[in-house]
């Protein structure tokens, strides 16, 4: 007979989990006195919960692992969900467990007068979300959350043990739950791949088990291809073809921009056909008359914990407006391999994607050259010299706002970087807690957040993380005072400026009083120095760079 707090490791164990995040509580700690006994998992403790999903979202979105989260009830599961939401619009395999109070005991310590109004909360916001309600269900409903997060599309689980469970115990039985995934059908593609083709790798196109897959596709179609902000760097930027990046809001890079207008097929891989990604896509190749889909799933509820789950292979077709629309679900995305097989190669487009990417660079630059010497330090100045530094095959967190939107088209397009960004959820306090779950998810790498001060002061606590653990991220902060970009949008939309201003803060000085080492830098002169002893330095560090807020991104011009 084991504790079931001991039992549920054993579970993690099983899984192949090594890593998890969270903050111990009176209602789960039964579980972290199992992972302080196991020689197989190490425990990440960290200063907000908020931080704990996001540390996991990007872990899992580096590399090919499930994230672990582990919070208390009521206010520790309430403080995790934003980044609960973080993973399922980034659809990274992220499993939360969370305690909860006695069934019938609402009143209790953590409890919410209303039954179930917390698993209401997480349940639009994940795959699933499920209260274990017997010991018996504890392997079980654990095996089948980490089997749910990888299957289909990728995405958070949530499962609540309530204290009560966790302090029976019961025998565990080794449950597989494994399934034999669905054989792909036949299907002629190449009759609908015709003319110039366009390759398009959305949300759910940066998984490590198909990017070998989604390399061969460009090699063997000759084509160029675009990618999700969510995928940028999944497929890496210096391969031919490679045409910018396209956004949620639908901002697109100008080569992107140009290489769909000369578009006759249109194959979007991992792009949800109703999602307004697909309509804008669709939209900006208005020449293209044949759209293939090329999805891991459907979405449809079902099964033991009502999971999102994938079906049995299917096609779609359809005519919308002038356009056929081929709509192709398989497990794995094992139509990939039918195109690999039976397509044949792309026209040649009389475009060089490259050629434009280079010249919008070589125009930036220009433009931001021109304020090299100047104070406050340009973002953009900043960025240039990070880019001179950074190693090919680093990992880049950011979060949202003008430091992003400058960085997205000075390094994620342009070094060989896998770019973790927000996304279209927009989460502030991202970027910092993310680069240590990617840190700790690919030691070998270098891993440097570029953060916003507003950003980092809803993240700050984490400082304490990343010296506790002493985990290398090099955080390079933009410092402008502000919620710099709110400032220009409220202008352009609203005629006025809004208040942004936050107070000026030195983050190197919170750094060092933390025990991490810091540099604060107001002098363009300086910086070079600096950020080449950073990126070459075997230590955490931040550097705290006084920035101008008055310096608008191409992104929102």
């Amino acid at each position: 007979m084991l504790n079931i707090g001991l039992l549920a490791t054993k579970v993690l164990e099983d899984m192949d989990i090594t890593e998890v995040f969270g903050i111990p509580g009176t209602h789960i700690y039964h579980i972290f006195r199992g992972i302080e006994d196991s020689r197989k998992i190490r425990a990440f403790i960290n200063r907000h919960e908020m931080a704990t999903t996001f540390m996991a979202e990007a872990y899992a979105r580096s590399s090919d692992k499930v994230g672990v989260s582990i919070v208390t009830a009521g206010p520790g599961l309430t403080n995790a969900l934003t980044g609960l939401g973080q993973a399922f619009t980034t659809s990274s395999p992220l499993l939360l467990i969370s305690g909860e109070v006695p069934p019938n005991h609402r009143y209790d310590f953590h409890g919410v007068d209303e039954s179930g109004v917390l698993d209401w909360m997480s349940h639009p916001l994940c795959k699933a979300s499920y209260t274990i309600e017997d010991p018996e269900e504890v392997e079980e409903g654990i095996k089948y959350g980490i089997r749910a997060c990888n299957k289909g599309r990728k995405g958070p689980v949530h499962i609540a043990i309530p204290r009560n469970i966790l302090r029976e115990e019961t025998v565990y039985k080794g449950i597989d739950i494994g399934d034999a995934d669905a054989e792909p059908p036949h299907i002629n593609i190449d009759q609908y791949i015709v003319g110039k083709v366009t390759v398009v790798f959305g949300d759910e196109a940066w998984y490590p088990e198909i990017i070998d897959k989604l390399k061969n596709l460009v090699y063997t179609l000759g084509a160029p291809f675009i990618t999700s902000m969510v995928s940028l760097g999944a497929v890496p930027q210096s391969i031919d073809g490679f045409s910018g990046y396209y956004e949620k809001n639908f901002a697109l890079h100008k080569a992107a921009e140009v290489v769909l207008k000369d578009t006759d097929t249109l194959i979007l891989i991992g792009v949800r056909p109703d999602s307004v990604d697909s309509k804008s896509l669709m939209k900006a190749a208005e020449r293209a008359r044949n759209i293939i889909h090329i999805l891991p799933s459907i979405h449809v509820r079902g099964g033991i914990y009502d999971i999102i789950e994938e079906k049995d292979s299917i096609v779609k077709y359809k005519l919308t407006g002038s356009k056929n629309v081929l709509e192709i679900y398989t497990p794995g995305y094992k139509a990939l391999d039918i195109i690999l097989e039976e397509a044949g190669g792309s026209k040649a487009f009389d475009i060089d994607p490259g050629s434009i990417m280079r010249d919008f660079d070589d125009r930036l630059k220009e433009e931001v050259m021109e304020h090299s010497s100047r104070k406050p330090i340009h973002m953009g100045y900043a960025l240039y010299i990070i880019r001179d530094y950074l190693k090919p095959g680093s990992v880049v967190t950011t979060d949202v706002g003008g430091n992003e939107s400058w960085a997205r088209d000075i390094i994620g397009i342009n070094v060989d970087v896998r770019y973790l960004y927000a996304s279209g959820f927009g989460s502030l306090g991202y970027s910092f807690p993310a680069a240590l779950g990617a840190k700790i998810a690919n030691p070998g790498k270098d891993v440097v957040s570029i953060a916003g001060d507003g950003s980092l002061l809803m993240s700050l606590m984490e400082l304490g993380t990343m010296a506790f653990y002493n985990v290398p991220v090099k955080l390079f902060v933009f410092n402008d005072s502000s919620y710099g970009i709110l400032g220009y949008l409220s202008r352009r939309e609203l005629d006025r400026e809004i208040e942004t201003y936050i107070g000026a803060v030195d983050f190197s000085k919170i750094a060092e009083g933390i025990g991490v080492d810091g540099v604060r830098v107001e002098e363009p002169g300086e910086l070079d120095s600096v950020v080449k002893d950073a990126l070459s330095s075997s230590k955490p560090i931040v550097v705290d760079i006084v920035t101008s807020k008055i310096d608008v991104p191409p992104l929102w011009r």
